[in-house]
Protein backbone atom coordinates (compact mmCIF):
# COMPACT_ATOMS: atom_id res chain seq x y z
CA UNK A 1 0.00 0.00 0.00
CA UNK A 2 1.39 3.11 -0.85
CA UNK A 3 0.88 6.04 1.50
CA UNK A 4 1.22 9.76 2.19
CA UNK A 5 0.77 12.12 5.39
CA UNK A 6 0.54 15.85 3.91
CA UNK A 7 0.10 19.24 6.50
CA UNK A 8 -0.60 21.75 3.42
CA UNK A 9 1.91 24.48 4.80
CA UNK A 10 4.64 22.21 4.36
CA UNK A 11 4.75 21.40 0.40
CA UNK A 12 5.48 23.38 -2.72
CA UNK A 13 2.80 24.39 -4.84
CA UNK A 14 1.67 21.66 -7.00
CA UNK A 15 3.23 18.74 -4.80
CA UNK A 16 0.40 16.89 -3.11
CA UNK A 17 -1.62 17.16 -6.28
CA UNK A 18 0.77 15.21 -7.53
CA UNK A 19 1.23 13.17 -4.76
CA UNK A 20 -2.53 12.51 -4.56
CA UNK A 21 -2.19 11.12 -8.22
CA UNK A 22 -0.25 8.54 -7.17
CA UNK A 23 -0.77 7.45 -3.64
CA UNK A 24 -3.61 4.95 -2.85
CA UNK A 25 -4.13 6.24 1.00
CA UNK A 26 -3.87 9.77 1.87
CA UNK A 27 -3.68 10.42 5.98
CA UNK A 28 -5.02 13.50 6.48
CA UNK A 29 -3.89 14.85 9.79
CA UNK A 30 -6.63 17.46 11.59
CA UNK A 31 -6.09 19.18 14.79
CA UNK A 32 -8.94 20.77 16.54
CA UNK A 33 -8.51 24.71 15.23
CA UNK A 34 -10.89 26.46 13.53
CA UNK A 35 -8.57 27.11 10.67
CA UNK A 36 -8.71 23.06 9.81
CA UNK A 37 -12.31 23.07 9.51
CA UNK A 38 -12.42 25.86 7.58
CA UNK A 39 -9.96 23.60 5.00
CA UNK A 40 -12.19 21.01 4.83
CA UNK A 41 -13.56 21.33 2.13
CA UNK A 42 -10.73 22.96 0.06
CA UNK A 43 -9.03 19.81 1.07
CA UNK A 44 -12.01 17.33 -0.14
CA UNK A 45 -12.00 19.09 -3.35
CA UNK A 46 -8.40 18.80 -3.65
CA UNK A 47 -9.17 14.72 -3.46
CA UNK A 48 -11.82 14.29 -5.34
CA UNK A 49 -10.17 16.26 -8.50
CA UNK A 50 -7.06 13.75 -8.27
CA UNK A 51 -9.67 10.94 -7.99
CA UNK A 52 -10.30 12.19 -11.87
CA UNK A 53 -6.69 10.75 -12.57
CA UNK A 54 -6.37 7.90 -9.16
CA UNK A 55 -9.82 6.33 -9.09
CA UNK A 56 -8.05 4.33 -6.17
CA UNK A 57 -7.04 7.08 -4.22
CA UNK A 58 -9.17 7.33 -0.24
CA UNK A 59 -8.00 9.89 1.98
CA UNK A 60 -8.98 9.41 5.98
CA UNK A 61 -8.63 12.18 8.46
CA UNK A 62 -6.55 11.26 11.61
CA UNK A 63 -7.37 13.43 14.64
CA UNK A 64 -5.24 14.98 16.97
CA UNK A 65 -6.16 15.67 20.33
CA UNK A 66 -5.53 17.99 23.19
CA UNK A 67 -6.59 16.00 26.94
CA UNK A 68 -9.60 17.57 27.82
CA UNK A 69 -10.96 19.68 24.99
CA UNK A 70 -14.44 19.75 22.92
CA UNK A 71 -12.84 21.13 19.88
CA UNK A 72 -11.74 17.08 18.76
CA UNK A 73 -15.04 16.87 19.36
CA UNK A 74 -16.46 19.51 17.02
CA UNK A 75 -13.74 18.40 14.18
CA UNK A 76 -14.87 14.96 14.33
CA UNK A 77 -18.87 16.35 13.64
CA UNK A 78 -17.33 18.67 11.25
CA UNK A 79 -15.93 15.83 8.69
CA UNK A 80 -18.85 13.81 9.66
CA UNK A 81 -20.58 16.35 8.38
CA UNK A 82 -18.91 16.67 4.51
CA UNK A 83 -19.06 13.20 4.63
CA UNK A 84 -15.69 12.31 5.46
CA UNK A 85 -14.09 9.37 6.70
CA UNK A 86 -12.27 9.69 10.08
CA UNK A 87 -10.21 7.31 11.63
CA UNK A 88 -11.60 6.14 15.26
CA UNK A 89 -7.89 6.35 16.94
CA UNK A 90 -7.13 10.13 17.66
CA UNK A 91 -3.32 10.97 18.40
CA UNK A 92 -1.86 13.52 21.06
CA UNK A 93 -1.00 16.67 19.67
CA UNK A 94 2.87 16.56 19.88
CA UNK A 95 5.35 18.90 17.60
CA UNK A 96 7.70 15.90 16.75
CA UNK A 97 4.42 14.26 15.30
CA UNK A 98 4.48 17.13 12.83
CA UNK A 99 8.23 16.58 12.16
CA UNK A 100 7.75 12.90 11.15
CA UNK A 101 7.75 13.55 7.53
CA UNK A 102 9.33 10.56 6.01
CA UNK A 103 9.08 8.01 8.89
CA UNK A 104 7.31 5.18 8.92
CA UNK A 105 5.06 5.10 12.12
CA UNK A 106 6.54 2.86 15.29
CA UNK A 107 3.46 -0.06 15.54
CA UNK A 108 3.24 0.78 19.43
CA UNK A 109 2.46 3.93 21.28
CA UNK A 110 -0.30 6.35 20.25
CA UNK A 111 0.09 5.04 16.52
CA UNK A 112 -0.76 1.54 17.04
CA UNK A 113 -4.12 1.95 17.21
CA UNK A 114 -3.50 4.20 13.76
CA UNK A 115 -1.74 1.65 12.26
CA UNK A 116 -4.57 -1.48 12.83
CA UNK A 117 -7.12 0.66 11.64
CA UNK A 118 -5.13 1.51 8.29
CA UNK A 119 -4.49 -2.47 7.68
CA UNK A 120 -7.66 -3.33 8.79
CA UNK A 121 -8.92 -1.17 5.40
Amino acid sequence: MSHCRITHCHFPVGCIERTCRRAELVVVPVSPSLIEIAQLPASRALFEEARLENPALKEVYLLTQVRNSRDRVEVREALEGLGLVALDTEIPLRVAISRAFGVAPETDGPYEGVVRELLAR
